[in-house]
């Protein structure tokens, strides 16, 4: 009776053993399934905070560059009439002798530009001294001849290689 005894204690030791694992397992396979609902509704919340902060950013961004269009649409309709009597003073300062990098500073133009308006000023100044209307002299017609004359000498030929190889062939030819 003992034996069976210690047999039947094996067995419902064998078998809570066997209950044992078989819970362990399932719990395992549940908390399994729980974790990737958990893990995807995570990552759900995530994306769609990223979203959120990126459909801020384009926002801000929209703004930023609406306030730069209008901004850009101002400066285009800025008076051309007041452009060109900077141009003007530039013109006027630099026919007077001022410096180039002064009058950029203070008429608020680039430095470039008014070293342009400075030379193109020169130019001008030196075309209205040269009187258009008075023809330049014309030289005298005794010099016309003399240049008539000199160009009518005859040149002595130039010295051709082909006029000096084609003899010395020959010559070496009836050698051989």
């Amino acid at each position: 009776m003992e034996i069976i005894i210690i047999e039947l204690s094996a067995g419902l030791l064998l078998a809570a053993i066997v209950l044992l694992f078989r819970r362990q397992r399932g719990a395992a396979e549940r908390q399994r399934g729980e974790d990737p609902a958990r893990i995807a509704a995570l990552a759900q919340q995530t994306c769609l905070n990223g979203l959120e902060k990126l459909h801020d950013s384009l926002s801000s961004l929209d703004q930023r560059m609406t306030a730069v269009e209008r901004k850009l649409d101002s400066l285009k309709e800025a008076p051309l009439l007041e452009r060109r009597q900077h141009y003007e003073a530039a013109a006027l300062l630099c026919a007077a002798g001022y410096d180039s990098s002064r009058i950029a500073g203070i008429l608020d133009l680039p430095l470039a530009q008014v070293e342009m308006i400075g030379e193109i000023r020169k130019i001008l100044e030196t075309g209205v001294t040269a009187n258009p209307e008075v023809e330049p002299p014309q030289p005298a017609r005794t010099a016309k001849r003399k240049a008539a004359t000199r160009s009518a000498k005859p040149r002595p030929q130039p010295v051709l290689l082909t006029d000096i190889v084609e003899p010395a062939h020959s010559v070496n030819g009836a050698a051989a």
